[in-house]
């Protein structure tokens, strides 16, 4: 039961992520010099708020445990509602809606055909593959590992708590440091590089897991903190150029439908990923009470964040500012200018009427 009610917290998530990706996309495709902007205050607003959440999650579990955390955060979904009331959008004309089915069916078709185009695939493949198909994420392992009061540093929830604060806002400033200095990048390069540093600062969790860290007189915490920063820095500064990469393949039209397309590739690499990490620990007998191998699994994992870069040729080398959408043919468009029309000439009724 506690499963499907989460299930329905992440689907009634997911419905207003799509609507705030659809309008992100959508303004990006129409003022291309703002997709890095738009992107950076979308993500800069999640980072602000999961600093300040994270900040007292730990306190809040220790202080009202499982069920008044979950009690806590779920008022702040409310918000969203005042969030709806604040945005302004025309209503429809009664006679389009008879046609919502047939446009629709359009809508899919034309879906398909971008998906046919290798301007969507080949950077859609992409990020499948390095987003954690060819990654394992052991995360979870990582997370046990660092409470284990035996074989780990035994953290308590709240400086987990304060780690992940720490996370958030390293991903505010890798999401600022991304918009201020390495927005004119293209795409292969940033890509390109964000992976290498990705790598490189994977392996340093060989010297935490190790030990290593206590003989050089290096506390757990202290590294643990400056490891998630770097780590949460450089992971936002990979994930800025997929996302305006993602705005900018979206097509007229079908905005919302590529782009909640694309992030699903990316989830779904990451879902893979976890997958692929679990293996790895399986075939490495790493458990709860046995981590001996555990640093094995933390160098394979920081190496296989290297083969992404084998299939860099899918992304294109251009800036956000030169790359063109797929090129398809959208008939919907004249619709969408008639309905237009329609909600114009509704609105000059409605205003005629109220001066009279």
């Amino acid at each position: 039961m506690t499963t499907l009610f989460l299930a329905g917290v992440a689907l009634c998530t997911a419905f207003p992520d799509v609507v705030t990706d659809a309008a992100v996309a959508q303004q990006s495709r129409t003022t291309p010099k703002l997709a890095s902007d738009l992107q950076s205050l979308s993500w800069g607003s999640l980072a602000v708020g999961g600093f300040f959440g994270c900040g007292v999650s730990g306190a809040a579990v220790h202080s009202f445990g499982a069920q008044g955390s979950y009690l806590l955060i779920s008022v702040a979904p409310l918000m969203l509602i005042v969030a709806a009331l604040a945005l302004s959008e025309n209503r429809l004309p009664k006679k389009s809606l008879n046609f919502q089915f047939e446009a629709l069916l359009r809508t899919l078709r034309l879906f398909g055909q971008t998906l046919r185009d290798p301007i969507l695939w080949k950077p859609a493949l992409y990020i499948y593959l390095s987003q954690g198909s060819l990654c394992p994420d052991i995360s979870e392992a990582m997370f046990f590992w660092f409470t284990d009061p035996v074989s780990g540093p035994g953290f308590n929830e709240e400086f987990m708590g304060l780690v992940n604060a720490v996370g958030y806002l390293a991903m505010f400033i890798g999401v600022a440091g991304y918009n201020y200095r390495f927005r004119s990048q293209t795409f292969r390069k940033m890509f390109l590089w964000s992976q290498v540093a990705s790598s490189f600062i994977g392996l340093l969790d060989i010297i935490l897991v190790s030990r290593v860290n206590l003989r050089m007189h290096i506390p757990d915490r202290a590294f643990v903190l400056s490891d998630t920063a770097l780590t949460d820095a450089i992971s936002k500064l990979k994930l800025m150029p997929m996302l305006v990469l993602s705005a900018q393949l979206c097509p007229n039209g079908i905005e919302g439908t590529v782009f909640a397309f694309l992030m699903s590739v990316s989830n779904f690499g990451l879902t893979s990923g976890s997958w692929f990490g679990a293996l790895l620990l399986k075939w490495l007998h790493v458990q709860k009470d046995d981590y001996s191998r555990l640093w094995l699994a933390v160098l394979i994992r920081s190496l296989m964040r290297l083969s992404p870069l084998l299939f860099l040729f899918l992304v294109p080398d251009c800036t956000v500012e030169s790359i063109k959408p797929p090129n398809i043919a959208l008939p919907y468009d004249l619709e969408i200018e008639e309905i237009t029309k329609d909600i114009e000439l509704c609105d000059k009724v409605s205003v005629h009427g109220s001066d009279e």
